[in-house]
This record gives C-alpha cells, sequence and structure tokens, in this order.
C-alpha cells in the first residue's frame, strides 16, 4: 500500500500521462485515510487520473473529489484574504513577503488542489512593528504577539501571522544568523511578483526556499512534519531550478550548519517523492545519506502532518504541570530519535529545548 501510495503522490507531483497498474490486494480505505494524514488529497486526486476509472471504487473517487472541491472553495476565499490584505498594508506603506502557503501553492500544477494552511507574512523589524496595529484594526480584534517576532490574528475562519523573525526556536545561534540572512533579503529587495500582474510580493526563491526549509525542520524536530510540507519544499525547487546558484545555496546553509539536514531530506524527496535527482540542489548519492530516508519516512507516516496522529488526551486528563512534564518527555525523545539522522544538531536542538523546556515547568508557565 506505501508504495502505490509513492506512486500516486509522484504522479500527482510531477504530471504525466503513463498509466498506473493497480495491485490486486490494494487497500483504497487507507490511501484516501493517509491522504487526508499527510494533507495531500489533493496530489492525491490528481495522480488518480492516471489510474482507468473501473480499478477506482466510485465511492473513493466520489470522496476524493468532494474534498477537492472543498479545497478549491477555501484556497479561491483564502486568496481573496490575501489580497486584500496585502493591499491594506501597500496603502499604508508597509513592505510584506507573503511566505509559504498561498504563495508557494504558485508552484503546483493545481494551486487549488493544495491543502491550505495559515496566511503567513515576512517583514523586516521596522515594518513588523507598524504592521501589528494595522494587522490588528483590519482584523477587529487585538491579536496576540507570541516569542520570536511573531504576531497572529484569527478572523474566522483563517489565521493571519506576521514574522519579524525566521524563528525556528531550535537554537538561538540558529535563529539569529537566520535573521542575518532575512535582513540582507529585505535590504536587496530580493523579491519576486505573485504573478506578472500582480502586486503581492512573495521573497526571491534563493531566501524564500531557505525559509521553507528552516521552517520544515522546526516542525520536524518539535512536533512533526507531513509530506505536504516536502511537497511545498520540492515544487519551489523545481519551479525554479534554473535559478538557484548552487554554490551560493551551499554557502548559506553551511553557514546556518544545515547542508547535513539538507541532504538528507533531499535524498529522501528525491528517493520516495520522485523529485528529479538533477533539480535537487546539492543532491547526493552517497549510501550515508540514502540510507537514512527510511528512518525518515518512518517518522512521517507515523507522527503524520504536524504531529496529527499523537494521542494528546492526556491535555484534557492532567493539570498544567503533568502536561508540560509529559510533552516535555515526548519531544526529547523525538530529539533523541532524530540523532540517529542528524547527531549533532539533535543533540543541540534537544539541550537548549531541555533549558527552556525545564525552566518553564519549574516557573509553572
Amino acid at each position: 500500500m506505501e508504495r502505490f501510495f509513492s506512486l500516486l503522490l509522484r504522479k500527482g507531483l510531477w504530471p504525466d500521462n503513463d498509466p498506473i497498474q493497480v495491485p490486486a490486494d490494494v487497500d483504497w480505505k487507507s490511501i484516501v485515510r493517509l491522504a487526508r494524514e499527510q494533507a495531500v488529497v489533493g496530489l492525491i486526486a490528481a495522480g488518480m487520473e492516471n489510474v482507468e476509472k473501473e480499478n477506482v471504487p466510485k465511492s473513493v473517487r466520489r470522496d476524493l473529489m468532494q474534498q477537492v472541491l472543498l479545497l478549491e472553495g477555501k484556497n479561491q476565499k483564502m486568496n481573496e484574504v490575501v489580497k486584500e490584505l496585502m493591499a491594506c498594508f501597500s496603502s499604508t506603506g508597509i513592505t510584506a513577503c507573503l511566505v509559504k502557503g498561498q504563495g508557494i501553492a504558485q508552484c503546483y500544477e493545481r494551486p487549488a488542489w493544495r491543502a491550505m494552511g495559515d496566511v503567513d507574512l515576512m517583514l523586516d523589524y521596522e515594518n513588523y512593528e507598524k504592521a501589528k496595529p494595522v494587522l490588528a484594526r483590519w482584523a477587529g480584534q487585538a491579536g496576540k504577539e507570541g516569542s520570536g517576532k511573531h504576531f497572529e490574528v484569527h478572523p474566522d475562519p483563517f489565521e493571519i501571522e506576521i514574522h519579524g523573525s525566521f524563528y525556528t526556536g531550535l537554537h538561538p545561534d540558529l535563529d539569529a544568523r537566520l535573521d542575518v540572512l532575512k535582513e540582507e533579503a529585505f535590504s536587496r529587495k530580493a523579491f519576486r511578483p505573485w504573478s506578472v500582474d500582480s502586486q503581492i510580493l512573495l521573497l526571491a526563491p534563493e531566501y524564500d526556499v531557505i525559509y521553507v526549509f528552516s521552517h520544515i525542520l522546526h516542525h520536524f524536530f518539535q512536533g512533526g512534519i507531513g509530506l505536504r510540507q516536502l511537497c511545498d519544499w520540492c515544487r519551489l525547487l523545481w519551479t525554479y531550478r534554473s535559478s538557484f546558484d548552487c554554490a551560493a545555496l551551499e554557502q548559506r546553509l553551511r553557514y546556518l550548519g544545515l547542508l547535513s539536514e539538507w541532504k538528507i531530506f533531499g535524498a529522501f524527496a528525491v528517493a520516495y517523492l520522485g523529485m528529479p535527482a538533477s533539480a535537487m540542489p546539492l543532491y547526493d548519492a552517497r549510501h550515508p545519506y540514502r540510507c537514512k530516508t527510511r528512518l525518515l519516512l518512518n517518522y512521517i507516516l507515523e507522527v503524520g502532518n504536524f504531529g496529527h496522529n499523537r494521542d494528546v488526551s492526556y491535555y484534557r486528563k492532567y493539570p498544567y504541570l503533568i502536561r508540560k512534564g509529559i510533552s516535555l518527555c515526548r519531544k526529547s525523545g523525538d530529539f533523541l530519535r532524530h540523532a540517529r539522522l542528524f547527531p549533532r544538531d539533535s543533540l543541540l536542538f534537544l539541550s537548549h529545548f531541555l533549558r527552556k523546556g525545564t525552566r518553564a515547568v519549574a516557573e509553572g508557565r
């Protein structure tokens, strides 16, 4: 089932007209369940177009198409929200870049079939402070500011976040270096338009891919990632494959200390997602990287998109300090598990996490 799911996902990511042979023992319910868990329903639905209709139960096709139609409607509404919000910022002299989400959806063959998430905007320090009251007025609510220059509002049914930093929470040195790159991008005005006739700005590909990848690592180490996030990364790399300066990218990754992570995730993208090796910058086919892709896949399938497969019932059962203690133990276990993939950085990030976590438990917050 896993191999057939991977094949459908590849066909959705890299469309072609070659037909897919359906295994006799395929479990369609498991295919649809896994697509939901990994937030790739649209890609699986696209891949199913390479399967003869008579080989798929009508109920399965109907279920997938209903979900795709819902995605199209939600994406249309979110695009309207993005355009309205960016126009509001532009009219007040605020420069903001749309990151991830609806911007990266434009890298897909069918943008409206991508599972939508939040609206995330990146700003430099000065514009971030200006944008907070503007966003609060626009949303009609006070908003909430978190760590790492992160301010959010929740106009139903969407969540909108503005970011004044490339915050991962994994280690202060990493976040400081990411911020150096972010300020460099804004000082250089390294932007690209959403489309030819759009005033919506996106980060230039060479900076956008750094943000997308660091965000993947943020969720990977602190809760779990899904295949959708990796598909986003792959489609961004594919769309701008002719514009990347591999030497400059490698220099930035070495500066951040994330080169080994990039190579292992890159090996996974080629092996499991079918990313053309020629389009994966810094792809390294050596055995030490390729042999670790199975460990990565097992974790992704186990925890689900953003860790949604995990049992979090303890949040309803226990008092605050006990909940924090359980969460601390679980995440510590994840860091130690990830040390099989990234020995140095996993232990470095774990030490920082434990310092923060034990301090929070001791202070009761």
